[in-house]
């Protein structure tokens, strides 16, 4: 096979080139694997950067302890253990929520909220039709999230879980709007923070 030469920004090179020694790799074999990979991300239909971040996200909440679950078991479990009643399950997600907000705010203390919340709820909860996360020029932030599997129980949980998870960055909840499988929350800063 025949070779092709290749630009690239010389900084970017000898990072390349001091990585492919501390693998014991040449830089030819180093460089091909990574067009490989390039070829492959792009018939995902995702770019590169996408998946890496995924991946870094993916990493990051198991890290945190999460784990995954088959969507049929999980929606069953949660109905089954959901009563309106009684607020426990609720106080669960609540406190799980606000755990790893300050997981998170230990670990990425310079991410954007706004970008990691959306980034989080997408990746981790991923059977979600749609979430998204807006920053309003108040200083409110805006999460919408619609999920057409999920019942109102499961709905309630996930609210639960992100209440928490802004309590951790001390944002008090203004607006709270859960119905079956969507919802609404406006959180805005508390003051003092």
């Amino acid at each position: 096979m025949g070779r092709k030469f290749l630009a690239a920004r010389e900084d970017l090179v000898e990072k390349v080139k001091d990585l492919a020694k501390k693998k014991n790799l040449t830089l030819y074999a180093l460089v091909n694997d990574a067009l490989e990979q390039i070829l492959k991300a792009e018939e995902t239909g995702k770019p590169l950067p996408e998946i890496v971040e995924n991946y870094q996200t993916l990493k990051m909440v198991k890290e945190a302890g999460f784990i995954l679950t088959p969507a049929n078991l999980w929606y069953g479990v949660v109905e089954k253990a959901f009563k309106e009643e009684d607020k426990t399950l609720e106080k669960v997600w609540s406190e799980n929520g606000e755990w790893f907000g300050k997981y998170c705010k230990t670990m990425f203390p310079d991410k954007n909220l706004q970008e990691l919340l959306e980034k989080i709820i997408n990746t981790v909860f991923w059977d979600l039709s749609d979430c998204t996360v807006t920053a309003k020029e108040n200083g409110e932030i805006l999460v919408r999230c619609v999920g057409s599997r999920y019942s109102t129980s499961h709905t309630t949980l996930l609210a639960s879980f992100i209440l928490g998870l802004m309590q951790a960055y001390n944002y008090k909840n203004l607006e709270k709007d859960v119905s079956k499988g969507i919802l609404s929350l406006t959180f805005k800063k508390e003051k003092g923070e």
